[in-house]
């Protein structure tokens, strides 16, 4: 592979300071303004709990991110077959 070619891989660590978290507006003492708001379509608070979990303690490395997408890309393909709710109660 050649350099700039999208399909090499950099493996790179990242981390957030406090002040790139806050600019960041993941969260907000205005709930409605704030980024976990906009994507919390959780129903639990096991979820929300997860949820919340997950913008706490972002991934570092290319690995774990790129294994999400994959993931994530998996669930979105079979999202028609998957039922509109999902309740423990018979």
């Amino acid at each position: 592979m050649r350099d700039g070619d999208p399909a090499k891989i950099n493996i790179f660590q990242m981390e957030i300071d406090k002040t790139t978290y806050e600019d960041l507006s993941l969260f907000s003492h205005e709930e409605e303004y704030s980024v976990f708001h906009k994507l919390d379509f959780t129903r639990t608070r096991g979820g929300k709990d997860r949820l919340l979990h997950y913008f706490n303690n972002p991934f570092s490395v290319a690995g774990p991110i790129l294994e999400t997408q994959r993931v994530l890309s998996l669930l979105l393909d079979k999202i028609d077959k998957w039922p509109s709710s999902i309740s423990n109660v018979r």
